[in-house]
């Protein structure tokens, strides 16, 4: 059976493409699909700007309603099924821990379920380490992201799998896919300053944070006072830690010494009367 892509679906999806994220683009995914049929029928999954996924199990193997075909673009890990026909064992784990609808409406009695499966499971897992490829990097254009993700790929089931020689399988596309590899491989910069992480990134072709600025900011720490100390631990520990600049540490390091100077001078005062 086949799946057309209404016009207005496509146009959505070109248009979050050409002109999400200020026009580095949308990174689009879709679920392959779960009847163990071919992609390729799937007007949705297979179109060229939308990044199909597929399921893989816990004994790195396709799950058995998988579907496969050249659109796969990677899998992700969900649940599978036993069947005995194609000599496939009962899964080690029954699925995907996830939040679930309050109380007995849900899967479970309570609001978590660790039973959630399909290609619906596995399409969000993709689209989740995407978001962390962006969070590392957010001037990354989709393609850059399709490609970073392309190359973080775990080539599993390689007996069966049927890569072919540009590394494409027709049931795990370019493999399962691996979030910290993605991540690393993301060009976000990283360094600690005195143990805290201090995200550098590109904004507009323009470093947030610079290796002088990072050097800056971890030679006054070490030179500060133990109340200046504290004053930037509070800076790198709220919401604008990532995005902190050299004049701001600065700044608020001058402002806590200039009290700390002000306090000092008032007890030199009192000092003085009482003699």
């Amino acid at each position: 059976m086949e799946f057309p892509l209404p016009d207005s679906t496509r146009l959505a999806i070109d248009y979050a493409v050409t002109n999400g994220r200020g026009g580095l683009g949308c990174v689009v995914f879709f679920a392959a699909g779960n009847g163990n049929e071919s992609v390729d029928n799937d007007g949705y999954s297979s179109y060229e700007r939308v990044l199909a996924v597929a399921t893989s199990n816990d004994r790195n193997r396709r799950s058995v309603y998988s579907d496969f075909g050249e659109a796969v673009f990677c899998a992700f890990p969900s649940q599978d099924f036993e069947f005995p026909e194609e000599s496939r064992p009962a899964p080690l784990t029954p699925g995907i821990w996830t939040t679930d609808r309050m109380g007995k409406v849900g899967y479970s009695a309570d609001n978590y379920t660790n039973s959630f499966g399909g290609t619906s499971s596995a399409c969000p897992g993709a689209a989740g380490v995407a978001a962390l490829v962006l969070s590392s990097n957010e001037a990354l254009h989709w393609e850059e992201v399709k490609n970073i993700l392309r190359l973080s790929c775990d080539r599993i089931d390689q007996q069966d799998g049927q890569y072919n020689e540009e590394g494409h399988s027709p049931f795990y596309g370019y493999g399962r896919l691996n979030a910290e590899k993605a991540v690393r491989s993301a060009g976000g910069h990283t360094r600690r300053v005195h143990g805290r992480r201090v995200h550098g990134r590109r904004v507009h072709g323009r470093s947030t944070v610079s290796d002088d600025d990072l050097g800056l900011m971890e030679a006054f720490y070490e030179s500060a006072t133990e109340d200046a100390r504290k004053v930037l631990d509070l800076t790198w520990s709220s919401g604008t830690r990532g995005q902190a600049t050299c004049e701001l540490l600065l700044a608020t390091l001058l402002i806590t010494q200039s009290a700390q100077i002000e306090d000092l001078r008032e007890r030199l005062a009192q000092l003085e009367r009482a003699d």
